[in-house]
C-alpha cells in the first residue's frame, strides 16, 4: 500500500492556512495527525492494525469536515470537543490495554509480537495526545467561553500611521490574511512612502502631513431602486 505523504499533509495544511481563527487551523491539523498515525500503523504492523488505521482515518476526517463547518457555524466547536473526547477514551483504553499485554499482565486478542506491541504503544500514545490537545483548544474557543470581545480602535495619527489594536485580521486583494506573529497592534502606511506596505515603517517622518482631527460624515446616500 503506497501512502503519499506529501500529498496528504499538504492539502490540509494549505486549507488550514486559508483561515486565520486558530480553532479551526487546530482542528485540521488534529484530523491530519491522527490519518497519519492510523495509516503509519498500517503501513509498520501490517493488516492487524486495519482497525487502528480505520478509526484514525474516520475519525481525522470528521475533524476536517468538522472544521469545514464551523466556517458557517461557530457553535459547531462543539463537535470538534465531542470528537477529541471520543478519541481520548478510545485510544487512551487501547493504549492501556497493549501496554498491559506487552509486559505480559494480559493476552492481547491479536497475538503480537513485541516489537508491534510496542509501535503500537506509542502510536496510540500519540493519538492520544494529539486528542488531548485537540480538546484542550475546542474547550479554549468554546462560545459560551467568550465573555467579552475585545473591540477593535483604529487610531489616525496625525502626519502619520493608521493605528489598528485589538482584533482583528488583515487581509490581500486576493483574500489571503498577513500573518502578524500574534501581534494585537500594527501600524498601517497611509502616505504611500513606505517599503513595507501596507504597513508602517517611519518613512512619514517630515514627508507626510495631515492633521487628525474627527469629524461628522453626512448620511449616506440612499441605494438606488
Amino acid at each position: 500500500m503506497k501512502i503519499d505523504f506529501n500529498t496528504l499533509i499538504s492539502y490540509p495544511y494549505t486549507l488550514s492556512k486559508m483561515h486565520s481563527l486558530p480553532h479551526i487551523r487546530a482542528l485540521v491539523v488534529q484530523g491530519t495527525l491522527l490519518i497519519i498515525n492510523g495509516l503509519a500503523a498500517y503501513m509498520v504492523v501490517g493488516s492487524k492494525a486495519f482497525n487502528m488505521m480505520l478509526v484514525g482515518i474516520l475519525l481525522g476526517v470528521a475533524l476536517w469536515g468538522t472544521a469545514w463547518y464551523c466556517n458557517k457555524n461557530a457553535k459547531a466547536i462543539w463537535i470538534g470537543f465531542g470528537l477529541s473526547l471520543g478519541g481520548i477514551v478510545v485510544f487512551t483504553q487501547r493504549t492501556i490495554a497493549n501496554f498491559l499485554s506487552l509486559i505480559g499482565i494480559i493476552q492481547h486478542e491479536m497475538n503480537f509480537d513485541a516489537y508491534n506491541k510496542s509501535i503500537m504503544v506509542v502510536l496510540y500514545i500519540m493519538m492520544s495526545c494529539t486528542c488531548i490537545c485537540g480538546l484542550m483548544l475546542s474547550y479554549t474557543y468554546l462560545p459560551e467561553r467568550k465573555t467579552k470581545t475585545t473591540m477593535t480602535k483604529i487610531k489616525i495619527n496625525s502626519n502619520g500611521s493608521i493605528r489598528v489594536e485589538g482584533e482583528f485580521e488583515i487581509i490581500d486583494a486576493n483574500g489571503n490574511p498577513y500573518d502578524l506573529a500574534g501581534r494585537t497592534v500594527v501600524s498601517l502606511c497611509r502616505c504611500g512612502l513606505s517599503q513595507n506596505k501596507p504597513f508602517c515603517d517611519g518613512c512619514h517622518r517630515d514627508e507626510f502631513s495631515h492633521e487628525s482631527i474627527a469629524f461628522a460624515l453626512p448620511p449616506p446616500k440612499p441605494k438606488p431602486e
